[in-house]
């Protein structure tokens, strides 16, 4: 039989140093991807993030928009885009006030999807 000092194990308990567990933030901008070719009309952007604070998409350095978050993703319907090549940049809110944004993404709205 083996007896144990509760008090002892309370205490060694209580004195054992823990550190919080890091958890990696990202952000990652899953459509479209690099060189996608997009119709003009609309599109629907999809973003994936760490949770936490909202996401935002910026569209051609123009000012950031909140994209709406559903299903563990966040998405920005994109409407009446303009035909030419686009540079897209997310970005979320950390903890510390910075910002992490995603990698620019360029797509093409075009009305031939084809070439």
């Amino acid at each position: 039989m083996v007896l144990i000092d509760i008090d002892k194990l309370k205490k060694r308990i209580a004195t054992k140093k823990t550190s919080p567990i890091k958890v990696k933030e990202y952000v990652v901008i899953d459509y479209p991807q690099n060189g996608d070719k997009i119709l003009p009309q609309e599109y629907t952007m999809r973003i994936g993030a760490s949770n936490g604070s909202p996401v935002e998409v910026s569209i051609d350095n123009q000012p950031w928009v909140e994209c709406r978050g559903d299903q563990g993703y966040y998405w920005y319907d994109w409407k009446d885009i303009p035909l030419g090549t686009h540079t897209c940049v997310a970005r979320k809110k950390l903890v510390s006030g910075k910002y992490k944004k995603s990698k620019e993404v360029r797509c093409m709205a075009t009305e031939n999807l084809k070439n």
